[in-house]
């Protein structure tokens, strides 16, 4: 019998070093059941300052400390994934090495790939400190989100044994990441105010009538408090769409995920912490009960689910 591979250790910094999970947490945390060729997850948003980045790396950082992971930049106009995370240069032996895309480590040791608004030929700039520039290769600038081929480097970083966090931004009904959206495990974020709730209610509308039930069911929401306090009444929206997806999770105010620049992952605050890893632990969870894309196919009126068709039977 094959034996399965087993992940690398990681060295990543973990979130909370001194802080053991709850009893909760650990029964339901799947990280060591699940290989990381399995584990590829959609960070989305129905609206812009939702903090899509920073949870996409916050699951990420907390993924890493147990499997190997990447955070893809898949956004439409090259997002700020580097502009927060980016630490220092990748050489060329890497596990990004030969793809075609800008490649980074975090301040916690995780991989970025994608697009980035860096200088290829600079390394000394302020994202990686003063002083001389370094001249390690680095940067392959054509960008994966750009030419279509997320599906491409989501199996070349699984070949290679690596789990992959892809930051879509607002680029959810993109049609660039339509077969990424449907292999992967879709992640809505949405930031607690009353426009922005309203505009996920449109699109977890859109994903149900376009893919089927079965896409909402396996949709995970999470509900990103970006101001101190809040004035909008969760309750009644728990209530409504605790049914009808996945999981909700809620992520309270931390100044240190809203503040500008690069996002040292190692001072957030606990609740923070606790919410990504509750996050993560429902993704892995998820991918572990054996998560299925909604089948789809394309007909003379567009493209339906199968739970849509058996409807019309």
């Amino acid at each position: 019998m094959k034996q399965r591979r087993r992940p690398p250790v990681s060295a990543v910094t973990p979130l909370r070093p001194t802080e053991a999970r709850t009893p909760e947490l650990r029964t339901t945390s799947a990280s060591t059941d699940v290989a990381p060729e399995r584990v590829s997850i959609v960070i989305g948003a129905g609206s812009g300052g939702a903090g899509a980045t920073t949870i996409a790396l916050g699951v990420a950082h907390t993924l890493a400390e147990s499997l190997p992971v990447a955070a893809v930049d898949a956004t439409s106009d090259g997002g700020d994934l580097f502009d927060r995370a980016a630490a220092r240069p990748l050489p060329d032996t890497s596990i990004t090495a030969a793809i075609p895309a800008s490649s980074a480590a975090s301040t916690g040791g995780i991989v970025l790939c994608g697009s980035a608004s860096l200088s290829t030929n600079r390394f000394g700039d302020h994202h990686f400190g003063a002083g001389e520039f370094d001249h390690e290769p680095h940067a392959r600038r054509a960008d994966p989100a750009q030419s279509s081929d997320l599906m491409l480097l989501d199996s070349i970083l699984s070949s290679r044994g690596v789990a992959r966090v892809f930051d879509l931004g607002t680029a959810v009904d993109a049609p660039r990441a339509a077969a990424l959206r449907r292999h992967a495990l879709l992640v809505l974020a949405a930031p607690v105010r009353a426009q922005p709730l309203t505009r996920l209610r449109t699109v977890l509308d859109r994903l149900r009538w376009t893919h089927g039930r079965e896409a909402l069911a396996g949709t995970v929401v999470v509900l990103t408090h970006t101001v101190p306090g809040s004035v909008v009444d969760l309750a009644p929206i728990r209530a409504a769409l605790t049914p009808l997806v996945a999981g909700l999770i809620e992520v309270p105010f931390d100044p240190v995920l809203a503040a500008p620049g690069l996002l040292d992952h190692r001072q957030i605050a606990p609740a923070t912490a606790r919410a990504l890893q509750s996050l993560s632990d429902l993704a892995l969870h998820r991918i572990s009960a054996g998560h299925q894309p909604t089948p789809l196919r394309r007909t003379h009126t567009g493209i339906e689910s199968d739970d849509q068709r058996r409807e019309q039977a």
